[in-house]
């Protein structure tokens, strides 16, 4: 069972309702925490505030969670801010029976935020039925969403308004099976028609338009049970196997043996579902002058991360949808095609069959001649063929004009086209990465020319304190303690690298590096600088310490994010380490010379755990090689590359364990998936 993807009409039915609380209210501030959000705070004297978070393309809500905001505000949200800031909410609506809330605001003039909620989602402010702006600008044959124009309506049923007749007049008059009907045609919804199919017992792949009139009967019953559903609300979450896979403002009989888990309103439902592991802060003042914000606590480089990733993440996420639906696709169409020569002689019979009667008699007599594992697609020349693969039934679509041969080739074709835009998308999507690291790459630089980087090591290795929290020298790094408390440190970037070897690699501690080009260098350190950590009992590393200085190494390198596993790596003698290159040879920014024999570890596990552990009494989320983490913290989880992006995890992993967000992206090496 899929988990939804976003709210329902009959969800935000109910929500519209419940946000009618919102009447009297006066819009206090306005924010776009990401592409296609909103946050709108709202105040009433005498009251609490309320804010209203809307992610466009999936859900809305009141929410007392926290919102990430960024400080710069796109013109959007200026324009808004500039129009219905200190103006009062008079209305909050659901248009028809549409994905679509308009909040009425009364200032100097009357304006309609209309928040539509379908597709990627937009928000659009007007007045007088005329557009101001809009989040995004659209145009369909119908309608034209830019400012200046006419603001239309998306066209729909409202199944509420019909009366029996109305409702039987759509049904007969679709050509749609009764579920799409249902879905499509009477603005139902797939869950809702789902459902209303379910209680009627009737086949859901049966044409409306050949239902008769008892069948048409039980199914306006049902419609008008669903929707009278609304009226004696009872929101709850649905859950299968420990996961939430819906949201619903009222029970559905499709669930009944699933575990539910009932809420006093339909918001705190909306809420839980879609934003249960959401972790973020709330936008605050800067401070007068070029200093970094005090309030927040946040590495300036992190918070710069995440305000880019935050920014990005809509590009990101498109690309990372085409891909999967061209793969999609590709795998599709080449099955079909494989299906097509594992039934060769059914299809080839079923084309010649298929030939032979379309010269003569009309559809409904030619479908009763063949058999019922054809079904004729009138009008067309193709017909839909049922075939056996490994115990399961599956339909194939063929061309009764073409051969057999040209029909597998078809779909073949369909296939390389797929493959090949799939390819198309991931070098795009490989394009972008190095865009926004790049870009972030020289975000850095400007944070270290201006002097905003609090955690900047001075000429002795010390960070000078400054506004933010309390940090060890170490964290500058990467950095986790072995098993035996050796303190394992390892660079971020070149020039992270080039700092870790020049001032911190000491004579009696041990140099690590990944056998991969773009490796971090690693170093165990057997003393502990600045008396943050006490000394490790044990005078040299042991074979555990130097493995897992190498598998630290191994985890932060090119290896995560390309999925390879079991990477070699090596240690060495700090003397063995020169910046020095052969004649003629030059060294690029953070790479060194390693010379004489290197001690080989073999296949290094890319395996990364997390934990917290406890250091001079304050408590750092670590992370590193499963062993050492194992033996420091008491609650650890393991992870692996994935398809979960870091930023997303990141926030699950700040809640669980009631750390910063940007704790938990710096000791995370890219896209992951948790295997314990």
């Amino acid at each position: 069972m899929k988990e939804k993807r976003s709210i329902s009409s009959f969800d935000l039915s109910q929500l519209a309702t419940e946000l009618g609380s919102l009447r009297d209210h006066y819009v206090e501030k306005i924010y776009g925490p990401g592409p296609g959000e909103l946050l709108l705070r709202f105040n009433r004297p005498g009251e609490a505030k309320k804010r209203l978070y809307a992610d466009l393309s999936r859900f809305i809500c009141l929410t007392d969670r926290e919102v990430q905001v960024p400080r710069d505000p796109n013109g959007f949200i200026r324009l808004l801010r500039k129009r219905i800031s200190n103006g009062s909410v008079t209305a909050v609506e659901q248009h028809g029976f549409d994905r679509v809330l308009v909040i009425t605001i009364k200032k100097d003039v009357e304006y309609k935020l209309v928040l539509e909620m379908f597709r990627k989602g937009n928000a659009i402010l007007m007045s007088e039925g005329r557009i101001i702006h809009s989040m995004r600008q659209e145009r369909a044959k119908d309608r034209w969403i830019a400012g200046g124009k006419d603001y239309r309506f998306p066209e729909s049923v409202d199944p509420r308004e019909l009366d029996e007749n109305g409702i039987v007049e759509v049904l007969k008059g679709s050509e749609k099976d009764l579920v799409r009907a249902l879905a499509i045609d009477l603005n139902i919804g797939g869950t809702y028609a789902e459902e209303i199919v379910s209680r009627v017992g009737i086949g859901k792949k049966r044409p409306a338009e050949e239902l008769d009139e008892g069948e048409i009967g039980r199914v306006l019953e049902e419609v008008r049970s669903v929707l009278e559903c609304l009226d004696h609300p009872e929101p709850m979450v649905v859950v299968k196997e420990g996961e939430m896979v819906d949201v619903i403002p009222f029970p559905l009989s499709m669930y009944e043996d699933l575990e539910r888990t009932a809420f006093d309103s339909m918001n705190l439902a909306v809420e839980e579902f879609f934003m249960g592991e959401r972790e973020v802060a709330e936008e605050v003042k800067a401070p007068e002058g070029p200093g970094p914000v005090q309030e927040t606590g946040a590495d300036p480089i992190v918070e710069m991360e995440e305000r880019l990733n935050a920014e990005w993440a809509g590009r990101i996420r498109q690309q990372e949808d085409a891909i999967a639906r061209y793969d999609e696709e590709d795998a599709a169409s080449s099955e079909v095609g494989e299906l097509i020569y594992l039934h060769y002689e059914e299809c080839s019979t079923a084309i010649e069959t298929v030939k032979e009667l379309m010269g003569s008699g009309d559809w409904g007599s030619l479908q009763r001649e063949v058999d019922d594992l054809i079904t004729l697609n009138e009008g067309r020349g193709s017909f839909t063929i049922k075939v056996e693969k490994e115990g399961e039934t599956r339909q194939i679509t063929l061309d009764a004009t073409r051969t057999i041969d040209a029909n597998a080739a078809d779909h073949y074709e369909r296939s390389k086209k797929a493959r090949s835009k799939a390819d198309g998308a991931r070098k795009a999507l490989e394009r972008t990465m190095t865009e926004l690291e790049t870009l972030k790459k020289r975000k850095i630089k400007a944070l270290e020319r201006s002097g905003k980087m609090e955690a900047v090591e001075d000429e002795k290795g010390a960070i000078p304190k400054g506004p933010f929290k309390t940090r060890f020298w170490f964290e500058r790094h990467r950095w986790c303690i072995s098993t035996n408390g050796f303190l394992l440190l390892a660079g971020r970037d070149a020039k992270g690298n080039e700092l870790l070897v020049k001032r911190h690699l000491k004579p009696k501690d041990r140099y690590a590096h990944a056998d991969i080009h773009g490796a971090p260098s690693a170093v165990l350190k057997r003393t502990v600088e600045g008396g943050d950590l006490d000394p490790p009992a044990m005078e040299d590393p042991d074979d555990q310490d130097l493995e897992e200085a190498c598998a630290m190494s191994a985890v932060y390198s090119k290896a995560w994010s390309s999925r390879i596993g079991g990477i070699p790596g090596y240690w060495v003698l700090p003397e063995q380490v020169s910046k020095t290159p052969q004649s003629g040879e030059f060294l690029p920014k953070g790479s060194f010379v390693v010379r004489g024999k290197r001690n080989y570890q073999h296949k290094l596990p890319i395996r990364l755990a997390v934990g917290v552990v406890e250091i001079r009494g304050e408590r750092r989320l670590m992370g590193g090689p499963i062993s050492a983490v194992r033996q420091w913290c008491d609650k650890v989880v393991e992870l692996e590359p994935g398809d979960t992006r870091k930023e997303v995890y990141a926030a699950r992993l700040a809640k669980r364990f009631s750390v910063t967000q940007e704790e938990a992206v710096r000791v995370l090496p890219g896209n992951v998936r948790e295997i314990a």
